[in-house]
């Protein structure tokens, strides 16, 4: 995992941990991410399209744009 900068308003609208589907890329010495639209958890289209996840904790119900938040990168994140 990584911290990385959103540069995109991310709420979230359970109460409990979630893993987030997002683009992260790595640019002026630091690591960015953008979370992508989802239709929820079964959304294979949006999770596809995704290098990496989002976490965000349950206590937590946005994260504005701009600010630091933990990312997991997946493995195929290397291969782009």
């Amino acid at each position: 995992s990584v911290q990385a900068e959103l540069t995109k308003y991310f709420a979230n609208r359970s109460q409990r941990e979630s893993y987030h589907p997002c683009v992260t890329w790595y640019e002026e010495g630091g690591f960015f991410c953008r979370p992508l639209s989802t239709k929820g958890s079964g959304d294979v289209v949006a999770y596809s399209k995704a290098n990496s996840y989002l976490v965000c904790p349950a206590d937590v119900t946005e994260i504005l744009e701009g600010e630091q938040a933990t990312v997991i990168l997946r493995d195929d994140y290397y291969l782009t």
